[in-house]
């Protein structure tokens, strides 16, 4: 595997020239569910593939089996993936006892040594806040806390924009920064959204080995996992160790970054007050 960063100047390196090659000659192409394009090249045993104008790869002499194995281990910080990893883990990670981070309007992303860092500015629940994290998708929160500020400013209150299209400024090959307006809301069941086909003779079932409980979902056409956590909710006596991620098996690339339900395996000392 041979990767480089692009360079507009060096035809070699011009990863926006490449894919316009690429996408006229190539054997065959596909599209992953992330937006990345994979370039199958003529006659030999080449991939490519780009992360816009930052990054391009040459997998080099390997099986078109490897290379359908290998996409689903490669995430590349595209603008999907990253608002994503915003909906999955700004909740959990940017917060501290007395404020939380409820609306973006703005994040940076800057490759450093010790890996992709994101600083996130926007509105808490009463004062503006900045937020320092380092994406790790290794985490149960994709991501590790490494300041969160508390400006001096108040939110002004009115209106909520709850979201807008983001607009992406390039900066450098390793820095994308992103203008948004977007508040971190709890998604509500909506009963008009179509739901998983219902199968109960073919469902999937999911058997705790520490609640003595189990989880029987009525469809087989799904992907779940589970994971370590640390949630309350805010709540002082709740206690989540575990969450189930569930998403259906077309989207199963993103099911530990954005899954479609989440179940979470709690305790509780006392009672529990609705949010």
């Amino acid at each position: 595997m041979n990767y480089f960063r692009c360079n507009a100047s060096n035809p070699d390196r011009n990863c926006k020239g490449l894919v316009e090659t690429f996408s006229q000659s190539a054997a065959r192409s596909f599209v992953t569910i992330n937006g990345d394009t994979y370039y199958k090249l003529p006659e030999i045993n080449s991939w490519f593939v780009a992360n816009g104008d930052r990054w391009g790869i040459f997998i080099n002499d390997v099986t078109e089996d490897t290379v359908m194995k290998l996409k689903d281990l490669m995430v590349f910080a595209n603008k999907k993936v990253i608002s994503d990893w915003e909906k999955f883990a700004v909740p959990r990670i940017c917060k501290d006892d007395s404020e939380k981070l409820v609306k973006i309007s703005s994040s940076t992303l800057t490759l450093k040594q010790e890996g992709l860092m994101a600083v996130i500015q926007g509105e808490g629940t009463s004062h503006t806040v900045e937020c320092s994290v380092q994406i790790d998708f290794s985490l149960p929160n994709k991501g590790k806390l490494i300041s969160f500020q508390v400006g001096d400013a108040p939110v002004a209150t009115g209106n909520v924009v709850q979201e807008s299209t983001p607009v992406v400024e390039e900066k450098t090959p390793d820095t994308v920064s992103r203008e948004t307006s977007q508040t971190i809301v709890p998604t509500e069941w909506n009963p008009k959204v179509s739901q998983f086909p219902l199968n109960e003779e073919k469902g999937l079932t999911y058997s705790s080995s520490r609640g003595g409980y189990a989880v029987k979902f009525p469809s087989a056409n799904i992907s779940y996992s589970v994971s370590a956590v640390k949630e309350s909710f805010g709540q002082a006596d709740l206690s989540c160790s575990y969450v189930i991620n569930v998403i259906k098996y077309s989207d199963k690339e993103l099911l530990e970054i954005s899954p479609s339900i989440r179940i979470y395996e709690c305790t509780s000392k006392g009672g529990v007050t609705s949010p």
